[in-house]
């Protein structure tokens, strides 16, 4: 508790009221009774505690110059008091001298470790008691005061600052401990030797999390410089470097010192910013705070990691991307494509900003500087030019560069941004893709053919000399004209839907037939192949057509169909009349050459009654031979131009016929199947049949020197033709369409004629023939044409 009658006691006269000391532990009787005696014969004033807890409240009732400590009682309680002391930014300030009448070698050390500033073991002697004493309140004229409102530092106090009671000094402990407490960054106080003197609430609370408060009472005591040192061992840890910061602050040597540093845990990676500042002049000592930086730390790593992306895509795009300073024009950033494009190296721009300038054409340098010293006075932020440069090779290359400005958040350019491309290829290109215009338009206005675009309106774009010749209009008539309402009449709906399918691409091009007008209402026929239009980007725009004149073509072919048909006309009715002759003919052979010859045959046989002499018998006989071949003879001719058989039994038994004749002597056998047809053909049909047979029979029997013919006539896959195959394993020939056969032993065959009649009954003819493969003839009679 404390002795009141100490509290009340008033000091003598001369002595300076402003420095109390404050005694625990220490009463007027026994070993500590000389140290109270010494005090107030120095005139201090003084004030008693029993113990420790008395102290406490002695402190917080006023603030004492220095604290006086006899541990006599009880020497452990006494170093936890000394340490909270020092823990508090309140009483730090307050010096503790620590008396003891134990002399054992550790006692000295453990004071001192607990924050006491002067130890003494009993007995004591009375000079050095008032040398230590008054050493100790020379110190205590220091005084915290604030700094520009932000740090704090230890600066000398003015004269006479503190009054009697010692209560200004209590206000300003406790506001500095209140700001120090607010801080949201840890902050320890280290003296001249890097003793942790004092830490502030969220130093504390960090030390509560990491375990670290009730071993080593928040580190206050500690040599931090020790700590740095020995944490430094580890090869990843900046800790060394942290303590040669420190030591550097402490000796003067650096006004400051900042580092940043990893402090993972298992559960999370942090990384922290520490700044020493010195106290004062820097011979108190100095300010360690440390801030955590972790998301300041992620933030720029990501940064960094998103930059090295950017210069990772930049270097591997051929355009050059830059970044200058809008100050002072340095050169913050250029990518790799600079030297491939501009042929000088970056390090030669980054060295000089402006070196990029000489590689510009004399005319092409003044002309950009011009225009963009007129855009900085405008508001727009992007600036586009084109120019040429001389490469270190004497290559000329076209450039095109696109400036950005960066605005900060006032609105100040800070930044200048841009993009350079080297366009020499596509301005020639483009250069190219005029001249190819040109050429282009030359030759559709010099064509004869028609020639017309049109938008996706209908309008017409471009036409060329022979459309306006055609039509007999003028170019400024047509341009910007609806083509279907100038050049079409009114029933244009067929021509519109041509339109319309080509610009939804089905199909892409388009051949067809249409009629425009002249300007006289001359109707003109066209035949347009036309396609769509495309920009550079696939997007239909409109339609390109080329157009032939063929009013005059289909007029003449008309005139040929109508000639022709009038010749098939008359070749069918010539081949009607041949027939019919034939058929007059065959009568005649067998009516009436037929009947004579055998009444003549009847009259030699009545004749040979009257023949007596020998020689004349051998005549007749002679005679009555010759009778009998020329009938047999007739009657072949007869049958040749129309058999009977056609007439009477059909074309099937017409054809066996005529195998079984043709083949009945000689080597060559035949095979010969029919199916799949009427009973009844066309008339046509069946003559055309019979004498393609025929004439094809006779050919092989001549000339192919085939040991067997087959014939085939069926009713083709749909049954809806007459197919006929003529096919022999003899010689063939070389044939050649639309020319007439020639074969080996000189003879023609006769195919043009086959192939004549059966084009003429809207057939197909078709031989197949090699030399040593035989010939195959294959003729198809659509049945529904006849």
């Amino acid at each position: 508790m404390v002795d009141a009658a100490m509290l009340d006691e008033r000091p003598q006269a001369g002595i300076n009221p402003q420095l109390q000391l404050l005694l625990v532990g220490i009463s007027g009787s026994g070993v500590a009774a000389p140290i109270e005696s010494v005090l107030r014969e120095e005139g201090y004033g003084l004030i008693g505690a029993t113990d420790v807890d008395a102290a406490s409240a002695a402190i917080s009732l006023c603030s004492p110059s220095l604290i006086v400590l006899d541990l006599a009682s009880g020497e452990a309680n006494g170093y936890a008091w000394v340490r909270s002391l020092k823990a508090n930014l309140a009483t730090v300030q307050i010096p503790v001298l620590v008396v003891n009448s134990h002399a054992h070698s550790g006692a000295c050390v453990n004071a001192l470790k607990a924050g006491a500033d002067v130890f003494l073991m009993q007995p004591l002697s009375a000079d050095e008691l008032r040398l230590q004493v008054r050493n100790l309140l020379r110190l205590t004229e220091k005084a915290f005061l604030p700094v520009d409102g932000e740090a704090l530092v230890l600066r000398p106090a003015r004269a006479g600052a503190l009054n009697p009671a010692g209560a200004d000094r209590l206000s300003n402990g406790a506001r500095q401990v209140a700001i120090l407490d607010a801080l949201p960054v840890t902050v320890a106080l280290l003296d001249r030797q890097g003793i942790v003197v004092s830490v502030n609430q969220a130093w504390r609370n960090f030390a509560d999390l990491n375990g670290m408060a009730p071993r080593c009472n928040f580190g206050v005591g500690s040599d931090y410089l020790a700590i740095c040192e020995l944490a430094g061992l580890s090869e990843e840890d900046r800790s060394l470097d942290a303590a040669c910061g420190i030591r550097a602050v402490l000796s003067g040597a650096a006004h400051d010192f900042s580092i940043e540093y990893p402090c993972h845990t298992e559960q999370q990676q942090r990384w922290f910013m520490m700044t020493v500042s010195p106290l004062g002049d820097g011979a108190e000592g100095a300010v360690v705070m440390h801030m955590e930086v972790t998301q300041k730390y992620r933030a720029e790593q990501s940064l960094r990691a998103s930059e090295a992306q950017f210069r990772q895509m930049a270097d591997n795009i051929r355009d050059v991307f830059f970044l200058f300073d809008a100050t002072t024009w340095r050169v913050l950033y250029v990518s790799s494509a600079y030297e491939e494009i501009i042929g000088r190296s970056c390090a030669s721009l980054y060295a000089d900003s402006h070196s990029w300038t000489s590689a510009m054409l004399p005319d092409d340098c003044a002309r950009i500087a011009t225009a963009y010293t007129t855009h900085r006075k405008s508001t727009n932020a992007r600036f586009d030019c084109f120019f040429q440069i001389r490469r270190p090779d004497q290559k000329v290359r076209w450039i095109f560069i696109k400036v950005f400005s960066i605005l900060d958040a006032g609105g100040i350019v800070t930044r200048i941004a841009g993009v350079a491309q080297d366009i020499t290829e596509s301005r020639e290109a483009g250069h190219d893709l005029r001249e190819s215009e040109h050429r282009f338009h030359e030759l559709l206005n010099n064509s004869s053919l028609l020639s017309v675009m049109l938008d996706l309106e209908g309008k017409v774009t471009f036409c060329n000399e022979a459309l306006l010749r055609l039509t007999s209009r003028r170019l400024d008539a047509v341009i910007g004209g609806d083509w279907f309402s100038i050049f079409m009449a009114a029933d244009h709906a067929e021509a519109r839907k041509h339109f319309l399918d080509l610009l939804s691409d089905s199909p892409t091009t388009l051949r067809y037939e249409d009629e425009i007008l002249r300007e006289n209402g001359e109707r003109r026929l066209i035949c347009w192949n036309s396609s769509v239009l495309h920009d550079h980007n696939g997007k239909v725009i409109g339609t390109a057509s080329i157009g032939e004149d063929i009013t005059e073509q289909r007029k003449s072919a008309t005139k040929i169909l109508s000639l022709n048909a009038n010749l098939e006309k008359m070749s069918s009715q010539l081949l009607h009349a041949q027939e019919q002759e034939r058929i007059s003919l065959a009568r005649e052979l067998h009516d009436e050459l037929g009947q004579r010859l055998a009444l003549l045959k009847i009259n030699l046989h009545h004749l040979r009654r009257f023949l007596f002499e020998p020689d004349a018998h051998a005549a007749w006989a002679v005679l009555d031979a010759a009778v009998l071949t020329l009938i047999a003879q007739i009657r072949v001719i007869s049958v040749s131009l129309r058999p009977p058989a056609l007439d009477y039994l059909g074309l099937e038994s017409a054809l066996e016929q005529l195998l079984k004749r043709q083949f009945a002597t000689g080597d060559c056998g035949y095979i010969f199947e029919y199916a799949g047809l009427p009973a009844k053909l066309a008339p046509p049909i069946e003559i055309a049949v019979y004498r393609i047979v025929q004439e094809s029979i006779t050919n092989v029997v001549r000339h192919a020197n085939a040991t067997c013919v087959v014939v085939e006539v069926n009713g083709g896959e749909a049954g809806r033709e007459l197919e006929l195959i003529i096919r022999d394993n003899g010689v063939g020939f070389a044939h050649h369409a639309g020319t007439q056969v020639q074969r080996a032993d000189g003879s023609r065959g006769g195919l043009r004629g086959m192939h004549e009649r059966v084009e003429l009954l809207g057939g197909t003819f078709n031989v197949e023939s090699s030399a040593s493969g035989g010939t195959r003839v294959i003729v198809v009679f659509p049945l529904q044409a006849c």
